[in-house]
């Protein structure tokens, strides 16, 4: 297995230069997070990015280049072809997640509520230690008898 050198503690990224306002700093950080995040990610399940995907990943939190251009850069690094739309234009028009409580229900919503509902509860009925769950076969009957 490859090492991996990641800390979580510290950043993949130089140190922000000296004479940045406070807005520019805010600004960096949230880039440097992100990026950080990102490489994180990728660490999770496989080794560190290149040193060039990292200098490019620089870049982007020194505020040289977006993350669209850096991510048509380390495309092109790699010999893949970038996508002729936008990534934003091939996600979906609904939100993957819908609250609950904003719509009814839906058939397979019902039938897991009304499965569930049919349950007991764990918490409902406290039982005495040593109290069999009725809805559980016994383990012993064969050994009662």
């Amino acid at each position: 297995m490859e090492k991996q050198t990641w800390n979580p503690q510290a950043s993949f990224f130089r140190p922000a230069p000296p004479g940045l306002s406070i807005e520019e700093l805010e600004e960096r950080a949230r880039r440097e997070h992100s990026a950080n995040h990102g490489i994180a990610l990728v660490m999770s399940n496989g080794p560190q990015p290149s040193e060039e995907a990292i200098a490019l990943m620089q870049k982007y939190v020194d505020g040289e280049y977006t993350l669209e251009e850096v991510l048509a850069m380390t495309l092109k690094l790699h010999g893949i072809e970038a996508p002729s739309e936008p990534a934003a234009a091939s996600l979906p028009e609904e939100p993957l997640w819908k609250d609950p409580s904003s719509e009814n229900p839906d058939a397979e919503e019902i039938y897991w509520m009304e499965k569930l509902s049919d349950r007991p509860s764990r918490h409902s009925d406290p039982k005495k230690p040593g109290d069999a769950d009725p809805t559980l076969p016994s383990l012993f009957d064969s050994a009662e008898k």
